[in-house]
């Protein structure tokens, strides 16, 4: 019998999703036979994969690439698309296959591809793992906007509570989360596990970060991460722009739907000292060491139904950390708690302009101690190690109960 992983996101798309993926397959197959099933790679956007492997260079699991129709473009028609056609594809080789599963585990996307996949997983009794990134319909409906959308969100809460009621466990990236499912979606909450996102590790831990600005050099503010309509990017930029300050520089680096509109408000600006690139996951650590200050910021409404991945890197890097996201979301309590920045309301320019100004004012040795806080808080609650035993633990446990957990 075999584990089951079903990933919307996998290798060689650089996406956390797709790293959580690799590694527990990678992890799990050590004790048992795992097969991975994902669609071809087109994440991020504008990316092309001309000679991905079928299999990847790893033999000790299956890897099954379906011929599901893809969009990366952030737009809702062809998303749902995509997520019916993946479900289509998974759902039908669970029905061939369901003989050789012992348990699967589901990172896809929602809500089609979920019930679909959990529907046929549920028709032969295979346990089901659910891995939960973002709160939806919640998260979508709040970046839309039409007569009756209160209706149709009612209606798709509904459809959301038949996926987690199929569901054996429910992994949660927050307890914010975990509790919100519960409740509305009238759902016993000792079903949900907190396991958080993880990122490369190692990577940070070989980067030597960059000493902090001595006086009279140049400050560097940075955002790092996809630049799409959500992220807010561009009141990152308006707050900059009332920074007037020659020893200060900012940059942003990534990609994304709304990087050609966030160069062109600088521009329109006349921003001097502000500059754009793209940046790979493994330049992610070395790019982030050259920073003094790192920016999040998040639409408002976003935050309080997802936990952005960059966070967890953001503290590995170990730099303070200015949040532009809503009060009492899981990236507020991270900050607050761990005492490494400050957090002020989503897409609020002044307030944000106000952070940043305190935060270059600050004495060097404050901004040492916050980042120290985020590297020692990312170490015990976000590293790589304790999150993926945890989410093996959980999967293998419902593969089958009579066996021993996996160990360390």
């Amino acid at each position: 019998m075999k584990i089951l992983i079903i990933s919307a996101v996998f290798p060689p798309e650089p996406t956390v999703s797709a790293n959580i993926s690799y590694d527990l397959a990678t992890y799990l197959a050590k004790k048992v036979p795992v097969i991975v099933i994902a669609p071809n790679p087109t994440r991020p956007f504008g990316a092309v994969y001309p000679n991905f492997d079928k299999q990847l260079p790893n033999n000790e699991f299956e890897l099954y690439r379906t011929s599901s129709y893809t969009y990366p473009q952030s737009h809702i028609i062809g998303r749902m698309r995509e997520s019916y056609s993946f479900g289509c594809h998974v759902s039908r080789w669970i029905r061939k296959h369901h003989t050789e599963i012992g348990a699967v585990y589901i990172n896809s996307w929602p809500l089609c591809s979920q019930y679909l996949i959990a529907k046929a997983a549920k028709k032969y009794d295979i346990p089901i793992v659910l891995h939960i990134q973002d709160i939806y319909p919640e998260s979508l409906i709040g970046k839309l906007k039409f007569p009756g959308i209160r209706i149709c969100e009612k209606v798709l809460r509904s459809f959301d509570r038949l996926i987690l009621k199929k569901a054996t466990s429910i992994i949660g990236i927050s307890r914010y989360m975990i509790k919100y499912l519960a409740v509305s979606r009238k759902i016993p909450e000792n079903k949900f596990v907190l396991i958080r996102n993880w990122q490369q590790d190692e990577l940070f831990a070989k980067i030597k970060r960059k000493l902090l600005s001595e006086a009279n050099s140049i400050f560097t503010l940075m955002y790092v991460g996809n630049i799409s309509a959500s992220a807010c990017v561009d009141t990152i930029i308006r707050a900059f722009h009332m920074i007037n300050n020659d020893n200060v520089k900012m940059v942003i680096a990534g990609d994304g739907t709304q990087k050609n509109l966030c160069i062109k408000l600088a521009k329109e600006l006349h921003i001097q000292n502000i500059s754009f690139c793209s940046v790979s996951p493994d330049q992610v650590p070395q790019l982030q060491a050259e920073a003094d200050c790192l920016i999040l910021s998040l639409k408002e409404g976003v935050a309080a139904t997802a936990t952005p991945s960059k966070i967890t890197a953001y503290c590995l890097s170990g730099k303070p950390i200015i949040a532009c996201v809503d009060s009492g979301s899981d990236v507020d309590t991270i900050i607050s708690s761990s005492k490494c920045g400050v957090v002020v309301p989503p897409e609020n320019v002044s307030q944000l302009f106000q952070a940043m100004q305190n935060m270059i004012g600050r004495e060097r040795s404050e901004l040492k101690i916050m980042g120290e806080n985020a590297v020692e808080f990312a170490r015990q609650h976000l590293s790589r190690n304790s999150n993926l035993i945890a989410l093996s633990n959980v999967i293998y446990d419902c593969y089958g109960k009579n066996k021993t957990n996996i160990k360390e």
